[in-house]
């Protein structure tokens, strides 16, 4: 009896082990869907180049499998880890979102070879945590490996061309950016990518030296997407008032501030009061989306006329 308990003992515990051993089984839930609308609700397992794996019923054990061009079309069920990774990213959790949806591509790389799958989203959001966290080297890089053929959504896809401007601003391809911009500004695209373009461009205008233009074009970055784009706002802010301070004039405005010589016609008063005001709407209307405005900016608040209007908002 004893020697029988033993054996018992053993062999259940190498039966744990082997189980413990095996890999888990991903599924989604998902629906195959022919060209004359039939559809079939399944668990898939993953796809190959030709072929869709899935299982009835979760408690399945035999493995079906079909040419991926016998349907039409192949409904994925958003994953939950996608749904948290996608959580944190509108939390604007980057850096965790970025982890988060690395992880997502880890549990379901077996799916990428089916349209619009979770694999190929995640590892889009991962290049939107990067340009959002302004990483553009590290942005470059992840766009030249990032695979496209299953990006299926619109707006993804064009925010794929929109990269090329995030490429031409971190090599400082100045004159390039230039031209892209003129070329992009009939096209009709999501305000937040406009909000990219007029950032990038105007960071290109400020390079070649035309400060005007580089203002009102940063000022059009603030505005294009004000509510979601809460990086280019506070960049582009933080931008404009660079580009006041370098103004001469500017300078010599401060300088003059509440003396004899100040003179409220010039145009280093006049700018002088722009970069005040815009520094004045930064803290007022939360445009740093909870960072400070930098010390080197705050100097325009010292410079507030008596009769500078209030910010009603």
């Amino acid at each position: 009896m004893k020697l029988l308990t033993i054996l018992m003992a053993a062999t259940l515990g190498l039966t744990m082990s082997v189980v413990a051993q095996q890999p888990e089984r991903v599924t989604i839930e998902g629906v195959l869907i022919t060209a004359d609308g039939e559809y079939e609700k399944v668990f898939l397992m993953g796809a190959s180049k030709t072929s869709v794996f899935y299982v009835k019923n979760i408690r399945a054990v035999d493995v079906s499998s079909k040419r991926l061009s016998a349907f039409a079309s192949i409904y994925i069920t958003e994953p939950k880890e996608y749904s948290e990774a996608m959580g944190l990213f509108e939390d604007r959790k980057y850096s965790e979102a970025y982890t988060k949806f690395g992880e997502v591509m880890e549990r379901y790389k077996k799916f990428q070879p089916i349209k619009d799958n979770h694999y190929t989203l995640a590892g889009f959001y991962q290049l939107e945590c990067l340009r959002k966290q302004l990483k553009t080297d590290e942005l470059v890089k992840a766009v030249a490996d990032y695979r496209t053929e299953n990006l299926m959504r619109p707006d993804l896809l064009k925010q794929i061309e929109v990269y090329k401007f995030w490429e031409a601003l971190d090599s400082k391809a100045w004159a390039r950016l230039d031209r892209l911009a003129s070329e992009w500004k009939s096209k009709r695209v999501p305000i937040s990518q406009r909000a990219q373009i007029s950032y990038c461009h105007a960071m290109a205008l400020e390079a070649l030296g035309r400060k005007t233009d580089a203002l009102n074009v940063y000022g059009q970055a603030m505005t294009a997407d004000y509510s979601k784009s809460e990086e280019i706002v506070r960049e582009s802010a933080h931008a404009a008032l660079r580009v006041y301070l370098s103004f001469p004039e500017v300078k010599t405005a401060m300088t003059l501030w509440k003396t004899a010589d100040e003179d409220i016609y010039s145009s280093g008063y006049r700018l002088l009061a722009e970069g005040n005001a815009l520094a004045r709407l930064y803290n007022k209307a939360g445009m740093g989306a909870g960072v400070a405005l930098p010390l080197k900016y705050a100097v325009f608040l010292k410079y507030t006329a008596d009769d500078a209007p209030g910010l009603k908002l």
